[in-house]
């Protein structure tokens, strides 16, 4: 009866503590993706690709700078001119609507799972992004 007790509490201590965890990636890095959002309205298109680099070591995350049609206009860590559209990404699409977006999922692109935070941003959305 204890080692019973023992595993369910085991499974729902380890559920409770991931999900802290979670949640505690995603203030962080809505917080650092806020603090980009006052940046990012000032930047000149062209410009875009070295302020996200910039950006990124700053706050020690990957930075994406997507479009209202869900093109990626600039990207910390990858070419924008070889990554998908974003449109339909659930955290681009809850941004687009106003929302803060959250999302855990895999990247194709860089073969892991990852924790994504986006905010909307005038005419475009920045997104802050931290292994899952």
């Amino acid at each position: 009866m204890i080692a019973v007790t023992l595993l369910i509490l085991n499974f729902y201590l380890s559920r409770y503590t991931a999900r802290l965890e979670v949640e505690r990636v995603e203030q962080r890095l809505a917080a650092e993706a806020r603090l980009l959002a006052t940046e990012v309205a000032g930047v000149l298109r062209p410009h875009l690709g070295d302020w996200v680099r910039e950006a990124a070591a700053r706050a020690q995350t990957r930075v994406t700078v997507i479009d209202p049609q869900g093109a990626v206009l600039a990207d910390s860590d990858h070419n924008p001119e070889t990554m998908d559209n974003h449109a339909n990404r659930p955290e681009v699409r809850q941004a687009r609507q106003g929302y803060v977006g959250t999302a855990i999922r895999h990247s194709a692109t860089l073969n892991r799972d990852l924790c994504y935070v986006a905010l909307p941003v005038e005419y475009v959305v920045v997104r802050a992004t931290c292994c899952g």
